[in-house]
């Protein structure tokens, strides 16, 4: 399996004092954040807004309904280095 842009997830975040927070969205991309990875999810509760997680940061992830292989999606732009 796959996790391509478009599929739905839930992703589960540690916070501060193994708090877990829980984003869910469509997966959008990879992008390096300073020196690490994050995951860019657009939220559901507000279409066209992102999330950034780094990676490091996710406990788990559910998939809800994979992305259609065929499926075109609008590139996010890339701002960060």
């Amino acid at each position: 399996m796959d996790l391509t842009m478009g599929t739905v997830c839930k992703v589960y975040i540690i916070g501060d004092h193994e708090k877990i927070s829980i984003t869910q969205g469509k997966f959008a991309g990879f992008i390096n954040l300073g020196e690490e990875s994050a995951m860019v999810i657009e939220t559901e509760e507000v279409e066209g807004k992102y999330r950034i997680i780094p990676v490091n940061s996710i406990s788990a992830i559910d998939i809800i309904e994979l992305a259609k292989v065929n499926e075109k999606r609008e590139e996010i732009p890339s701002y960060f280095k």
